[in-house]
Order: structure tokens, then C-alpha cells, then sequence
């Protein structure tokens, strides 16, 4: 019976270890993403994001709606990255998603400056802007003001461009 029980749980085990974490589709997801293949990570960003929503876990679940996002901006389709975006509504209260609202204003920043709503951009990227700097996020903090400063210029703001970038 040992036996039986052992081997049930070997077998139990091992089917589990063939399927990969919604970390490591995540990780593949936003490989595929780094590499600018589009076409093939929305649909792994998609099936992440269905598993993510069937397990419940709202931190998984930002984390695979901001990579579909990313990757729709990647693909240049901002207003489908916008309405998708704007559709999520907000993250949950709470630091352990500061990140993730941080990343959400710079998409809707993003998403605007490529529609040309370059006020609506400069007010998202502004609350990205200090939403990075709450979360502690050097790398978002850094990317949101490189599209601050790319505004600026687009705007004819080229003075204040220097000096964001000093």
C-alpha cells in the first residue's frame, strides 16, 4: 500500500513538473517580446494571462495584462493597447502592486503620445513618473523619463528636454 501511495505521488509529481509556472510562461512571454516577435507573444501573453485569471492570482493576472499591453504598443497598436489598458480598471490598493500601477500610467502615457493626445500623455507619464518613484522602480522610473524627455521634444519643449536628461 506504501508502494502504491509512493508511487501515486512520484507520478502526481512529475505531471506537475511537465506543465511550466505561469512564472516561466511569463519569463518566455516577455523573451519573445524582448526579441520584437509580436505575433508570437500575444498569444503566449493571452495564455498566460487565461491561466492566470483560472488560478485567481490578481499578481499574476497584472502581470500578464501589462505584457499584452506592452506587446500591443510593441506591435503599434495603441489604441488597442489604450482601450485594453483603460479597460482594466485599477490595481488593487496596496505596495505590493505599486509596480504594477506605475506600469499601467506609463502604458496609458505611451498609448496617448502615440495617438497624439500629447496632453493626455504628459499627464499619465507625470503620475507614472512619481507612481515609479513610490514603487522604488529605478528601471521604471528610467523608462518613464525617457518618454518624458521624447514628449518634450515632440512638444518643442527642447530646453526643458536638455535638462531632463541632465
Amino acid at each position: 500500500m506504501r508502494v502504491a501511495v509512493a508511487v501515486a505521488a512520484l507520478a502526481l509529481s512529475a505531471c506537475r513538473s511537465s506543465v511550466p509556472s505561469l512564472d516561466a510562461e511569463f519569463r518566455v512571454a516577455q523573451n519573445v517580446l524582448s526579441g520584437e516577435q509580436y505575433d508570437l507573444a500575444l498569444p503566449k501573453a493571452e495564455a498566460g494571462l487565461s491561466k492566470a485569471e483560472h488560478t485567481g492570482n490578481p499578481g499574476q493576472i497584472w502581470r500578464f495584462r501589462l505584457l499584452k499591453a506592452d506587446i500591443l504598443m510593441g506591435k503599434r497598436q495603441a489604441a488597442k493597447s489604450l482601450a485594453l489598458v483603460n479597460g482594466f480598471g485599477e490595481p488593487p490598493p496596496g505596495p505590493d502592486f505599486a509596480e504594477a500601477r506605475a506600469h499601467l500610467l506609463l502604458l496609458r502615457g505611451r498609448a496617448a503620445y502615440s495617438l497624439n493626445r500629447l496632453h493626455d500623455s504628459e499627464e499619465a507619464l507625470g503620475r507614472a513618473a512619481v507612481a515609479a518613484k513610490q514603487a522604488g522602480s529605478e528601471s521604471l522610473s528610467a523608462e518613464v523619463l525617457l518618454r518624458q524627455g521624447a514628449l518634450l521634444v515632440r512638444q518643442s519643449k527642447f530646453e526643458q528636454a536638455r535638462h531632463a536628461f541632465q
